[in-house]
């Protein structure tokens, strides 16, 4: 059965710029993270193909002088919190290593 997400809570978005890393029109690198919590529940006409249940979501977003910068992506459904937060972690360190080869050469 599909679900519709009943609620959005315990919201929080942190901004990091990554150190010393700018663009070629000198914009600092940085990324938005957007953490929150959502119940899903069972909806005859849902929009989501999510089991019901409580999950823990986030959404990254590549910034240029702290604003969004290229597509917006999607929020990922964790059903655990350190899971969410090992995903954050493991890519930080990937966009951190793209940009620097991109625009450190390194």
């Amino acid at each position: 059965m599909s679900t519709n997400r009943a609620n959005i809570t315990n919201a929080d978005v942190k901004y990091i710029a990554f150190d010393n890393l700018t663009d070629d029109r000198g914009r600092p690198i940085g990324v938005s993270i957007a953490r929150f919590e959502s119940d899903f529940v069972e909806a005859p006409n849902g929009g989501w193909d999510v089991p019901a249940g409580h999950y823990y979501l986030v959404r990254m977003h590549a910034t240029r002088a702290g604003q969004p910068y290229g597509p917006l992506q999607s929020s990922l459904n964790f059903s655990d919190l350190d899971a969410r937060e090992k995903y954050i972690a493991k890519r930080l360190d990937s966009m951190r290593k793209t940009y620097t080869k991109k625009f450190k050469g390194e």
